[in-house]
Parts: C-alpha cells; sequence; structure tokens
C-alpha cells in the first residue's frame, strides 16, 4: 500500500496533474478535503480494490502518516473477519459444524457493519458540509462569531443534531493550491512543498 501510494505521488503525480480534466481535479479536491476520513471509508468498506485505491491515493495531497495510519486500522476489522471466515470455514469442511454458526455470525456481523444507517449524533453518512466564508473581509472575529451565530441558529430549530465547527480564531485554517508542473518547472522539489 505504501508503496503504491509514494510511487503515485513521486512519480506519476506530475503527469496526472497535466492530464487531468477539470471533473477530475473536482474529485482529488474533495477526495483531499476528507483527507484520512476518505481513506477510513474505503477501507472499511472494501468494494474498492485497493491496489488501485492506493495509486489514485498517492496523487492527492492528503498526508503520507494520515494515509498509513489509516490504512493500518480501518482495514484491521476486515482482516480479523476475514482471517476468522476462513479459519471456519476450513473447520466446517473438516466436519466442525460449530464453527459454520460462528463464520455465518461474522459474515452477518459484516453486513451490519457494512450496510448499517446512519445513527444520527453518530455518523456523517446523513450530514451535511457548510462552508461560511468572509467574503467582506470583516476579519476572523466577525467569522467566529457568525459560524457560532449559525450553530445556534441550527441547534435552535430542534431538527439538527451534533453541529459542530473546527473553526477556532487562534487557529488559522489556510488552503493552499500546489502547481505541481510550475513547482518543478523553478526547480522547487514537489518533497517540500507537500511536506
Amino acid at each position: 500500500a505504501a508503496a503504491a501510494f509514494l510511487i503515485a505521488r513521486y512519480v506519476a503525480a506530475d503527469w496526472v496533474e497535466r492530464r487531468a480534466g477539470p471533473r477530475l481535479r473536482k474529485v482529488v479536491r474533495s477526495v483531499e478535503t476528507d483527507g484520512w476520513q476518505f481513506v477510513a471509508f474505503v477501507r472499511l468498506v472494501p468494494i474498492f480494490p485497493y491496489t488501485i485505491v492506493n495509486y489514485l491515493l498517492g496523487v492527492t495531497r492528503i498526508p503520507f502518516l494520515h494515509y498509513m495510519v489509516a490504512t493500518v486500522v480501518f482495514m484491521a476489522p476486515s482482516t480479523v473477519a476475514y482471517t476468522w471466515i476462513g479459519h471456519a470455514s476450513r473447520e466446517a469442511v473438516a466436519s466442525d459444524t460449530a464453527n459454520i454458526r460462528y463464520a455465518l455470525a461474522a459474515l452477518g456481523l459484516i453486513a451490519i457493519v457494512i450496510m448499517a444507517p446512519p445513527v444520527n449524533g453518530l455518523s456523517t453518512g446523513g450530514g451535511f458540509k457548510l462552508y461560511i466564508e468572509d467574503r467582506n473581509n470583516l476579519g476572523t472575529e466577525a467569522l467566529y462569531g457568525a459560524t457560532w451565530g449559525i450553530i445556534g441558529q441550527a441547534y435552535a430549530t430542534n431538527v439538527l443534531q451534533g453541529v459542530y465547527s473546527t473553526y477556532q480564531v487562534n487557529v488559522p485554517q489556510l488552503e493552499a493550491d500546489v502547481d505541481r508542473v510550475k513547482a518543478k518547472a523553478l526547480g522547487v522539489p514537489v518533497t517540500e512543498l507537500l511536506g
């Protein structure tokens, strides 16, 4: 997983950047916004081929450490489940019928985890994201006040739950759009830009 990610990041990223259309750029930016959470999703729901996902995530700006930690942590449940199912299947073939029940229970558990509906207050599956912008350059204090004003109004409706913001006035959040092709043309190593 790590090798595919790093090959894509440091060998193929420039090629992909030059050939990516606006639709692919939009998808990449969306994945980058969710970062490790997107990695966790594709690891927990193993319907996506891991090798292809590893290469595709390599061309994003998701930090390598976030990618690796999310990969290791969120692949563990399916690895344990698949190992147990394999063990139970082997025992079933050897006529130990008690393990058939365990295998079926493990399959049911996997189905529940993968197909479970979102749980209010515990899941973002049924949620949304809202971005608040300071288009009039009123400053960070005004933006902070507007953010918490909207959160207060959301709670007052008694319809929305778990509304929150990670925005803090003393921790500015900046987004930098790095042009890999231009950086390479100027002699700036991409590894320094992606840190």
